[in-house]
């Protein structure tokens, strides 16, 4: 292959938009080549998985009685859950909104007549308030953390009366996505081989990177037809792209200078 060559891949594979396969027609490498990420296009990320943070675990609690947090709730009140609808949510605002109108939905009864939670933003301090009128939420208990977003929104114990937590804008808050490509050859990354072609910013809200540098891997075979993309975070697993979203990856192929 005397020509530089760029490759684009738009889409997922099996509905997975982390993880990218293109058919090419048969390529034969005539000399040593790299290959280097020149740009990469992702929608939003989702911060509310099923099945993995969707959960909100509770307890009513009548007259408002006093529990401290620290100290088990009676084991004969019934654990009560709903259910976060899965999506990318825009700010810790509208997350807890969202909670809210759950739980309103869960208790809704003729007896009730005080809501169960109240949301208040200040803009001026940047905190979300939070009132709870005779309910009980529980987070921080092992058996509570998990399935439930609390640890994400940095809430690490039960509440049972007015509490505030930082209303966080995830559309500027940036993570690692590491781009493994099936081609090039191994490298190291915490002392496991991958064939790691870069690392490039993840927003929650999605954005478009483009490399002013881009960091050319060598690849490893010298005839092709497909080439596998994979983006992962820092735990290994697929970065959880909105589905319904479009991720297009630019690649860019040229010998090995002597």
């Amino acid at each position: 292959m005397e020509n530089i060559k760029n490759i684009t891949i738009v889409g997922g594979e099996d509905g997975n938009p982390a993880r990218l396969i293109t058919e090419l027609n048969p390529v034969k490498l005539e000399k040593d080549c790299e290959m280097a990420l020149k740009s990469l296009f992702h929608g939003e990320v989702l911060n509310i998985i099923t099945g993995k943070n969707d959960r909100i675990f509770f307890k009513e609690n009548p007259g408002n009685v006093s529990i401290e947090t620290d100290t088990p709730i009676e084991p004969s009140t019934k654990i009560q859950v709903i259910y976060i609808p899965e999506g990318y949510y825009d700010t810790t605002a509208q997350l807890i909104s969202v909670i809210a109108v759950e739980i309103r939905k869960k208790l809704r009864r003729g007896r009730r007549n005080k809501d169960p939670m109240i949301v208040t933003v200040s803009e001026e301090s940047g905190l979300v308030n939070i009132e709870l009128n005779e309910l009980f939420i529980l987070a921080g208990e092992t058996h509570f953390t998990l399935l439930t977003p609390w640890k994400f929104l940095g809430l690490e114990r039960s509440q049972n009366k007015k509490f505030t937590i930082p209303n966080v804008k995830y559309n500027k808050t940036c993570s690692p996505g590491f781009v493994y490509a099936s081609i090039v050859e191994n490298s190291y990354i915490n002392g496991n081989l991958s064939r790691n072609l870069g690392v490039v910013p993840i927003k929650g809200a999605g954005s478009f990177y483009e490399s002013s540098y881009p960091k050319y891997v060598p690849i490893n075979i010298k005839e092709f037809s497909k080439v596998l993309i994979e983006l992962r975070d820092l735990k290994g697993e697929y970065i959880k792209f909105n589905p319904k979203s479009k991720l297009v990856i630019t690649l860019h192929i040229k010998p090995i200078k002597s």
